[in-house]
């Protein structure tokens, strides 16, 4: 019987690769890492479920950092900064430490808002009419279409 060479997926591989589903990274992604091929890391998911688990609750830490991200552009914030200056005659750097402050931007609103609240926000609304005969008007831009 044939068989083919020794798996890398020791519990140091797993614990990178755990780090690795933290950071965002995809099984294609991490397949190139350690050099093997994805249906590879497909494999070990199915072989191990408290591996697989550990991955998927990766995941959630990176969409739960992606999404504090999000709330925060699309509701303002502000975070301590420092800025750098050069003087000329003495040759000497200072800091000066500031708050800077971000608005809130409408692309992340409307984004946060269009998944948070379809039935709301969504472009496309769905409009159910029992049966019998109605008739529509619709106005744009006080025009009647």
């Amino acid at each position: 019987m044939a068989m083919g060479r020794p798996s890398i997926l020791t519990d140091a591989v797993k614990e990178q690769i755990i780090r690795m589903y933290e950071q965002s990274l995809t099984d294609a992604q991490v397949a190139k890492v350690l050099g093997v091929t994805e249906q590879t890391v497909k494999n070990w998911k199915k072989k191990d479920d408290d591996f697989f688990i550990a991955l998927k609750e990766a995941k959630e830490i990176a969409d739960e950092a992606v999404e504090a991200s999000l709330f925060k552009r699309a509701t303002g914030y502000s975070k301590k900064s420092v800025k750098i200056f050069f003087d000329a005659k003495t040759g000497k750097t200072i800091e000066h430490e500031y708050i800077e402050h971000f608005a809130p931007d409408p692309t992340s609103m409307i984004f946060w808002l269009k998944n948070r609240q379809p039935s709301e926000w969504r472009d496309k609304r769905e409009l159910e009419i029992p049966e019998g005969s109605i008739s529509i008007k619709i106005q744009k831009d006080d025009e009647e279409l």
